[in-house]
């Protein structure tokens, strides 16, 4: 198993959730580049680029300006990791940080 939010570990989260339907339907349309970072500890954040829903790509560094930013300290993702909390609670409870210009993403959760 990889390193959470290690490249290789966005890598195979990205191909699982490309295989469910009813996520990349809800996502339909979505567009972003979105940064998932660290508040407490200097692990390097990854990039993730979605295009109508669906990853394209997988960066350790922007390619282009970053749509989005997720950031949570380390033991708000173990959680959300281990499915202790789900992420939409975290984002609502204001352990996950979420910066966007848009609100809109907030509504796919």
């Amino acid at each position: 198993m990889h390193p959470f939010l290690s490249l290789p570990w966005m890598e195979d989260y990205a191909a699982h959730c490309s295989k469910d339907a009813e996520l990349v339907q809800s996502l339909n349309g979505f567009t972003a580049l979105i940064e998932y970072g660290w508040l407490d500890v200097p692990n390097p954040s990854v990039y993730l680029h979605m295009r109508d829903g669906l990853p394209q790509g997988i960066m350790d560094s922007p390619a282009q300006k970053v749509n989005m930013r997720v950031y949570a300290r380390t033991d708000i993702w173990q959680r959300i990791y281990h499915r202790d909390i789900s992420a939409k609670k975290a984002l609502l409870i204001h352990e996950l940080k979420m910066n966007s210009p848009t609100a809109k993403p907030l509504t796919r959760l």
